[in-house]
C-alpha cells in the first residue's frame, strides 16, 4: 500500500513543479491550470523519459537515468518557479489554497477507497478477471 502513496506523493510534485508553465499557459481559467498541472507534469516527465531513450538507443532504461531525468526536470521548474515566485504566490494565497488541499485529498480518498475495495475481493475473482462479470451466481458477481 505505500507504493499507492509514492506515486500519489509523485504526482503531486509533478503537479507543484509544472505550476509556472500552467500558470502561464492557462492563465486565462479561473485556477490558472491548477487542474492541468499534474496531468501536464506526469505528460512531461514520462516524454522526458521516453524521448532521449528514442533518440539515442544505447541509453539503458533504468532507475539511474530516470533519476537523472528527475533531477535534470526538478532543476528546469524550479528555475521557473524562481522566475515566477511573485506571481505563483500571489496566486496561491488568493485562489488555491483551500481547493487545492481539497482536490488533494479528494484523490487521496478515492484512491485510498480503490485500493480497500480491491483489498476486498477475493482473490479467485483477481485472477479469473475475464468471468468477473459473466457469472451471477457466483461470489465475484459485481452487477
Amino acid at each position: 500500500m505505500i507504493e499507492m502513496f509514492q506515486m500519489w506523493a509523485l504526482i503531486e510534485v509533478l503537479g507543484l513543479l509544472l505550476l509556472p508553465l500552467t500558470v502561464t499557459v492557462f492563465h486565462n481559467l479561473p485556477d490558472r491550470g491548477w487542474a492541468f498541472s499534474k496531468t501536464l507534469g506526469l505528460a512531461v516527465f514520462s516524454f522526458g523519459v521516453w524521448f532521449p531513450l528514442m533518440c539515442l538507443p544505447t541509453l539503458p532504461y533504468s532507475q539511474p537515468f530516470i533519476l537523472a531525468i528527475a533531477i535534470l526536470f526538478s532543476a528546469l521548474c524550479l528555475v521557473g518557479l524562481w522566475r515566477m515566485r511573485a506571481t505563483l504566490l500571489k496566486f496561491v494565497r488568493l485562489l488555491i489554497c483551500r481547493p487545492m488541499i481539497c482536490g488533494s485529498l479528494a484523490i487521496l480518498s478515492i484512491i485510498t477507497t480503490m485500493r480497500i475495495l480491491r483489498l476486498r475481493l477475493p482473490q479467485n475473482c483477481l485472477d479469473n478477471h475475464h468471468l468477473l462479470l459473466s457469472t451471477p451466481g457466483s461470489a465475484c458477481f459485481l452487477a
